[in-house]
């Protein structure tokens, strides 16, 4: 089995920080590696695929990843010559996280060419999904090199996985948007208790 690879995919980071001699505040500043991330995407994709694969892992990112339940309600599972309507499978597709680009393939971007919708795998840079439809059906699924187009294989199913850790569901989305919305309104109290206005102005 493949030893997969899980760490911090930060190439630099500058927490944010208030200088109070100065009364002044530095923002967050970060530089993420993309193949880093790449890894630990395809870490997730295989423990939960292949429970007896080895993972070499830090403790701290693992803190935030969610649950494995997002992984499992969010992937999408393709089959050779299932019907499925053009529309759902875009939408699908965009709650992975992944933007519409006609003119360029990028690794967070797809393109849908009539009834041919291009994106590249979530855990690689050198392999690209192509999904072809025929009158609402799968008519066929390949995998491509992206900047040469040369066919590497064709497929009978493919499971698509989201694109970051980041995406998740809509009821986990709305859920933490009133959370956050909660925390705020009682932080701005704080603030305006204390007369810290400068805090204050700098959350609304």
């Amino acid at each position: 089995n493949a030893v997969e690879y899980f760490v911090s995919y930060y190439d630099y980071y500058q927490p944010e920080a208030y200088v109070p001699s100065s009364d002044t505040f530095i923002e967050k500043d970060r530089s993420i590696s993309e193949h880093i991330e790449q890894m630990r995407l395809s870490a997730t994709k295989t423990v939960l695929t292949h429970r007896d694969s080895p993972v070499v892992a830090t403790v701290k990112p693992i803190y935030g990843l969610g649950a494995p339940e997002d992984d499992l309600s969010l992937r999408l599972s393709l089959s050779a010559g299932e019907h499925i309507d053009q529309r759902q499978l875009i939408r699908h597709i965009t709650d992975l996280q992944n933007t519409r680009n006609e003119f360029e393939l990028t690794r967070d971007a797809f393109r849908m060419r009539g009834e041919m919708l291009d994106g590249f795998r979530a855990e690689s840079d050198t392999e690209a999904l192509r999904i072809e439809l025929f009158h609402g059906d799968i008519e066929q699924l390949t995998l491509f090199h992206p900047l040469n187009g040369e066919t590497l294989r064709k497929l009978q199913r493919y499971t698509v996985y989201r694109k970051t850790h980041y995406a998740t569901t809509r009821e986990r989305t709305v859920s933490a948007i009133d959370t956050i919305k909660e925390e705020l309104k009682k932080r701005l109290e704080q603030l305006d208790a204390q007369n810290k206005l400068v805090g204050a102005q700098r959350r609304t």
